[in-house]
């Protein structure tokens, strides 16, 4: 089992939770968050294809909100260089730990901190 696999099964993960919510028909495209095309996709690698199957969307419609939003690989350049290597530390930990029991809740606790602003719904 790969690493992001091993993420995504674990019910503590946010793609977990996002994935029951899905199931139960209760997300929404239009209320869908900053943070949520966040940790989908950047933290837990979860693909615009994929995301665009839990909230019933087409890939390129979750590819350009994302976009639209911020929420790409690229670093932005005037950002503090210690929070994004806290943020790099997190999401490699997240994504490679060999730790059977892993903090998620702290550790996303940190990128809300580091990211306040992901509150806000995706326009």
């Amino acid at each position: 089992m790969s690493h992001t696999e091993e993420i995504r099964n674990n019910p503590n993960s946010f793609y977990a939770r996002i994935k029951a919510k899905s199931e139960k028909g209760e997300l929404d495209w239009k209320t869908v968050t900053k943070r949520e095309l966040y940790f989908l996709n950047l933290v837990e690698r979860v693909t615009d294809s994929e995301i665009g199957k839990l909230y019933g969307v087409a890939l390129n419609t979750v590819t350009n909100r994302r976009k639209k939003n911020g929420i790409n690989m690229t670093w932005k350049h005037d950002a503090d260089e210690t929070c994004q290597d806290i943020e790099r530390h997190i999401w490699e930990t997240l994504r490679h730990s060999q730790k059977k029991e892993i903090d998620y809740a702290s550790l996303y606790r940190i990128l809300d901190a580091i990211h306040p602003d992901y509150d806000e719904v995706a326009l």
